[in-house]
C-alpha cells in the first residue's frame, strides 16, 4: 500500500518527466538497439517475424530480471519502508494519472472558449486519429475515448500487475504495452 500510495504522490507531484533517462524511454532504446542489432533489408519476412518475437521475448526477460534484481538489492536497506517509497516511485513512472488529466483539462479549456481548432489540434496528440474536421461533441467524445482507454493502459493496468506481480511485473507490462 505505502508504494502504490507513494507511486500516486511522486505523480501528483512531479507528473511525468519528459527525459531520456524515464524507465519507458530506457526500454525503447534499448528496443531501437535489439532492432538495429536484429534486423536488415536482407531479412526476408519470416526472419523478421522470427526477429521480432525474439526481441519482445530478450526484452520482456531483460526488463523483467533487472527489475526484479533492484527490488531484491533493496530488500538490504536497513529499514523496509525504503525500499516501499523507491519501488514507489519506480511504479510512478510507470502509472500516468497526472498526464491524462492535464490532456484532458487542455482539451476542455479551449472547447469552453469555443477555440475549436485549437482543441483539434491538442486531442490530435492524444488520440490516433485525424482530428482536423471534428466538431465540438466529436473532440469531447474523442478525448473522452482516448482518456478512458489511456486510464486502463496507463493507471488500472499496471497497478493490477504490480498487485499480482510486484514492481518487476509492472514495469514487464509498460515495455509490452
Amino acid at each position: 500500500m505505502i508504494t502504490v500510495l507513494t507511486a500516486f504522490i511522486v505523480d501528483f507531484i512531479i507528473g511525468d518527466p519528459h527525459t531520456k533517462l524515464h524507465p519507458v524511454a530506457l526500454i525503447g532504446r534499448w528496443i531501437s538497439l535489439l532492432e538495429r542489432l536484429f534486423y536488415n533489408e536482407k531479412s526476408t519476412k519470416w526472419e523478421h517475424f522470427i526477429l521480432g518475437g525474439l526481441t519482445v521475448v530478450i526484452t520482456l526477460l531483460f526488463v523483467y530480471n533487472i527489475t526484479l534484481a533492484l527490488v531484491l538489492a533493496l530488500e538490504f536497506l536497513p529499514n523496509e519502508h525504503w525500499s516501499y517509497i523507491i519501488q514507489g516511485i519506480l511504479l510512478s513512472f510507470m502509472i500516468c494519472p497526472r498526464s491524462l488529466a492535464k490532456a484532458g483539462r487542455e482539451v476542455y479549456r479551449y472547447l469552453v472558449r469555443h477555440h475549436l481548432r485549437i482543441a483539434q489540434l491538442k486531442v490530435g496528440k492524444i488520440v490516433g486519429r485525424d482530428t482536423d474536421h471534428l466538431d465540438s461533441p466529436e473532440v469531447t467524445r474523442a478525448t473522452v475515448e482516448t482518456i478512458a482507454e489511456n486510464t486502463i493502459d496507463g493507471i488500472v493496468s499496471p497497478l493490477f500487475f504490480f498487485a499480482i506481480g510486484g514492481l518487476p511485473l509492472a514495469v514487464v507490462y509498460r515495455a509490452a504495452e
